[in-house]
Order: structure tokens, then sequence, then C-alpha cells
């Protein structure tokens, strides 16, 4: 089971819906997620840093976090601050999808 999110925005104000919804799918015992970040246009430090808390947490339960259709921005600003190897990146949803499903 793959659940995709979507993100408008990845900075800490916004982020904190995204760890909710990752909290309750996780009580849910869903450990496998994509978030779709085409719509997000900022991010902040505090906004990756959640991100990667449910990351870490996800991969405990054996899980992951796969990112998808990230703008040329964001994955700069990913990279910039030392994160954008921690994540397995796709163009599209649906390669998100079929990565999970390979594995």
């Amino acid at each position: 089971n793959v659940d995709v999110l979507k993100c408008d925005d990845l900075s800490a104000s916004h982020v904190v819906s995204l760890r909710n919804k990752v909290n309750r799918l996780m009580n849910r015992r869903h450990y496998r997620v994509i978030v779709d970040l085409w719509s997000a246009k900022k991010m902040d430090a505090a906004g990756i840093g959640i991100l990667v808390e449910k990351l870490l947490r996800l991969r405990e339960h054996k899980g992951d976090i796969r990112l998808c259709r990230l703008r040329p921005e964001v994955s700069r600003m990913m990279e910039k601050v030392g994160v954008g190897t921690l994540f397995e990146t796709y163009q599209t949803k649906e390669e998100a999808l079929n990565s999970f499903r390979e594995n």
C-alpha cells in the first residue's frame, strides 16, 4: 500500500500539516509514502527538518518517503542544505509508485 500526499509548501508552517498526515498514516501502519512537490515553491530549514524526521521514522518501520515532481528551485535547495541524497526523487508520480513495486 502506497499513499500519495501533496505538499504545497515546504516551509515549517505548511510541513506541520504534512507531518500530521504522515503520523496518521503510520498509526494505520502505512509506511510507504510519496510526496508530490509540484506545487511547492518555498522551503525552509525547519520544513526540510520535518521531512527528514518523517523519513527516518518511516525507515525504522522498513518504509520510505519518495519525492516526485520537484521544481528545480526546490531540488537545488535540498542539495544546498545537504539532504538531496537522502531522498529518492522521481519526475512523475507513476515512476515513484513503480519504484515501490520494484522493491
